[in-house]
């Protein structure tokens, strides 16, 4: 089965507590909260002060185990069966114990700088975890001497179930024994194992208790005064305190922060205390009292409840007044709103018009039935003590009125107005400086442009409109209607029917050369064909008649056959002697293309030539190249041929 220890601390009681000297106490000297965070659980607990649970970081820890968490639910649903708990306060964490099989202690803590003679008061807030069943749980409180001597104790005896579940506090009080000025704080688990027997612990505290000790203010009733800064008069505190100590100490204490910090008064140590602070904040004062030869060490103190001075500054309340839209048209309403500043919870506005209350309490404004010169302001009274009522500034009313407009527009085809580009009612509404829209109607036409396009063709040396070659020509004209008329001429220029269009030629045995005299609308060969183009396969004189539009005229060539192959020297002597001193194409004939690349035996270039009859004459890198074997590319186009052949070989140079 399961144990659970939870630790918190909330202020529902159930004390022992004597009768004598425990109406007040003083600042916890111990305040065990465990902490608060965001994630779920807290971090585990220091050094020594658990003596056998282990730490486990989960919401239902095992036997012998503790968690440091701030919500726990749904554990051991079969027997015992957990609340759904979180801590004391409902915002932080909690210890929560299952606790182990034999008693133990679950919370052990030292206090050091305690005053012999001095009351003190050890509590915490325990829960007993199970809603159904199970070993109740049963605490020992004890405060003992750093040797283990126990000064006093305190049975809680067993700790029942309750549903719904409920925190409960449990404490006592003690005096310290001359001599005494460190004791140990324990908590120890007396019931047995087995089912049951866990637990929550929750805000432990140790702190000094001591006679009532209370403060009062001169003709103010309650604790708490208001002032207005720099106020001149002085605020005469007195005290009461029940009569404990042999010798009783006083200590006035200031706070500026809430009560989170006290600060001692220097040379307040009288039973009563003048004070009045000028500057706006928040004071905070209250009484320390402790036995005279104590009141020095602030674990020794007890205090009253604190009495609480609010000083307010003078007229920091601040109003200024907007107007919304910035601009009025005609009778549309307006709005104007206020923005203030330190109003209080409840502050008052009362508008004004021309001097006059118009309006209700509120913040805004709205009228439609002001005038051009009419003046708009607002009253504005806080809640808040120290501050007068507040003049806002004023606002001018100006009113403006509609414009209205039309423009009757014509512009011609492809041209635009105020980015219109088409016949039609344009309504454009615009913003003006008098705040009132201005409405612009545009009644537009748009004239059509007279667009001309001629296509024409004319033979070589004819013009048209002066123009000679083939193109596109544009001419603008002015029309009636005020717009241009454009003109487009597609000029089309025929060739030169005259013009000579071949040379006579060869043709390499085995090849084939295509005449074509070019683009016509007739043709007749020599052989009667009247195709646009005609094959040669031998010599001969070809003849083609072309005609057109521009009459007729004769082309002729003559093709003459012969052998094409080409062929380059084995071998060849660059000696300077006029025989066979340059390595070069043998029978170059009338090549179209012609490329010579020639190589040495590691792949060196050392020649190259885009001509037949540039040769090699054997140099390299301007010196005489070495005898040896070279090998040679060549690549060639022969007349009337589309192919390019290529061939290789190799030449010997002899020196």
């Amino acid at each position: 089965m399961k144990f659970l220890f939870t630790f918190l601390l909330l202020l529902i009681t159930k004390f022992t507590f004597a009768q004598i000297c425990t109406g007040s106490v003083g600042d916890a000297i111990i305040n065990e909260t465990f902490g608060a965070g965001t994630s779920t659980f807290g971090p585990p607990l220091g050094p020594g002060k658990t003596s056998s649970l282990n730490f486990q970081a989960d919401n239902c820890p095992g036997d012998g185990h503790y968690a440091i968490l701030n919500y726990t639910s749904g554990c051991w649903p079969y027997d015992v069966v957990w609340h759904t708990a979180t801590d004391h306060t409902g915002n932080g964490y909690y210890m929560l114990i299952n606790a182990s099989y034999q008693p133990s202690d679950f919370y052990i803590q030292k206090v050091t700088g305690l005053c012999e003679g001095t009351t003190y008061q050890f509590a915490a807030w325990l829960l007993n975890m199970c809603s159904v069943t199970g070993t109740l749980p049963n605490i020992t409180m004890t405060i003992e001497k750093t040797d283990g001597t126990v000064l006093a104790k305190k049975e809680t005896g067993d700790i029942p179930i309750i549903n719904p579940l409920t925190w409960q506090q449990y404490g006592f009080n003690f005096t310290t024994p001359a001599g005494v000025s460190e004791v140990v704080l324990r908590m120890r688990n007396n019931a047995p194992g087995g089912v049951g027997n866990d637990v929550g612990l929750d805000d432990i505290t140790f702190r000094p208790i001591g006679p009532s000790v209370a403060i009062s203010a001169a003709n103010v009733a309650r604790d708490t005064a208001v002032f207005c800064e720099s106020n001149s008069n002085t605020l005469q505190f007195s005290s009461s305190v029940e009569e404990c100590y042999v010798s009783t100490a006083y200590q006035w204490q200031q706070s500026t922060n809430g009560g989170t910090t006290w600060t001692d008064i220097a040379g307040a140590t009288a039973a009563d205390y003048t004070s009045m602070p000028v500057n706006a904040g928040v004071y905070m004062y209250r009484l320390a009292v402790a036995q005279a030869t104590s009141i020095g060490n602030t674990s020794c103190r007890v205090t009253s409840k604190p009495f609480t001075i609010l000083v307010y500054a003078k007229d920091q309340r601040t109003i200024t007044i907007a107007q919304s839209p910035d601009y009025i048209c005609g009778a549309s309403p307006v709005t104007f709103t206020a923005t203030t500043t330190n109003g209080g919870n409840a502050p008052a506005y009362q508008w004004q018009l021309n001097g006059k209350a118009v309006g209700i309490n509120s913040t805004t404004f709205t009228s439609n039935t002001l005038f051009t010169g009419d003046v708009v302001n607002c009253i504005f009274t806080s809640s808040l003590p120290c501050n007068t009522p507040a003049v806002s500034n004023s606002i001018t009313v100006k009113i403006g009125k509609p414009v209205t407009t039309t423009i009757n527009q014509s512009i011609c085809e492809g041209e635009n107005y105020a980015g219109y580009s088409q016949t039609g009612t344009y309504t454009d509404v615009f913003k003006s400086s008098s705040g009132c829209d201005s409405t612009r109607t545009l009644n537009l036409t748009v004239k059509n442009k007279i667009t001309i396009t001629i296509d024409t063709t004319i033979c070589y040396g004819s013009n048209y409109n002066g123009y000679t070659a083939s193109g596109i020509y544009t001419h603008t004209f002015t029309a009636a209607s005020g717009c241009d008329s454009v003109q487009t001429i597609n000029l089309n220029v025929l060739p030169d029917i005259n013009r000579k269009v071949w040379n006579d030629t060869l043709l390499c045995t085995g090849d084939t050369i295509v005449l074509s005299p070019g683009v016509f609308d007739t043709y007749v060969w020599q052989d009667g064909s009247a195709q646009s183009s005609f094959v040669v396969h031998k010599s001969g004189v070809y003849t083609v008649i072309v005609g057109n539009q521009c009459g007729t005229a004769v082309k002729q060539v003559n093709i003459t056959e012969q052998v094409c192959t080409i062929a380059f020297p084995t071998g060849f002597t660059p000696n300077g002697d006029g025989l066979n001193d340059v390595f070069k194409v043998v029978n170059g004939y009338n090549l179209q293309y012609f490329r010579l690349r020639i190589i040495n035996r590691w792949g060196q270039q050392v020649f190259t030539s885009g001509m037949p009859a540039k040769g090699w004459n054997g140099m390299m890198n301007g010196r005489p190249a070495g005898t040896g074997t070279y090998i040679w590319f060549c690549e060639y186009k022969r007349p009337g041929s589309t192919t390019i052949t290529s061939i290789k070989g190799v030449v010997t140079l002899i020196r």
